[in-house]
């Protein structure tokens, strides 16, 4: 099997590595110095080990939240975009959320992005844990069950539909 890189990202990133280490894939991470993961035979290295062993790289979704900086809960230190983009000349990067301002800055340097939440099918896919998370956050911040109780809903794009069907399933519905 080949090798693949982890290059930030958060917990999604982390169970991703583990998933393609476990079919057998040599996994390099960079950013995610702080992750713990369950698979010790994930490496964590140097930026200049990461780029020499990586063609694949998987980054953060969104890619940045600030438009400086690759998104890296995780890490110690930030990874400036700027700085690092150049470093990554002809690797291919699987992400979401990309600007096209980085996009075009990738060309430059031959980097293929991959933006997955360009793909609809995935968009919703990603909406669903989304919409399931909220109703989790409802749950814990009630004193009370959610089960029967009037719910606004502000926003309705992918994530807000989503939702209003779930809720709306489960609206006033007894178990008994």
């Amino acid at each position: 099997m080949g090798s693949i890189g982890f290059f930030g990202g958060d917990l999604r990133s982390i169970k991703l590595a583990e998933l393609f280490r476990k079919d057998g894939y040599i996994i390099y991470t960079y950013g995610l110095e702080k992750a713990e993961f369950n698979e010790k035979s994930i490496k964590k290295t140097t930026l200049e080990d990461f780029i020499n062993e990586t063609t694949y790289i998987f980054s953060s979704i969104p890619f940045s939240k600030d438009n400086e900086n690759i998104y890296s809960p995780f890490s110690k230190e930030k990874m400036n975009i700027k700085e690092i983009l150049p470093k990554l000349k002809n690797k291919k990067i699987i992400t979401g959320a990309i600007s096209e301002k980085f996009v075009e800055k990738a060309k430059v340097y031959n980097i293929e992005i991959i933006d997955i939440l360009r793909n609809e099918s995935l968009r919703i896919l990603n909406a669903i844990p989304t919409a399931e998370g909220a109703i989790q956050i409802a749950m814990e911040a009630s004193e009370r069950t959610i089960n029967g109780s009037k719910i606004l809903i502000l926003g309705f794009g992918r994530i807000g539909k989503i939702l209003a069907k779930m809720l709306y399933r489960n609206r006033g519905k007894s178990i008994m």
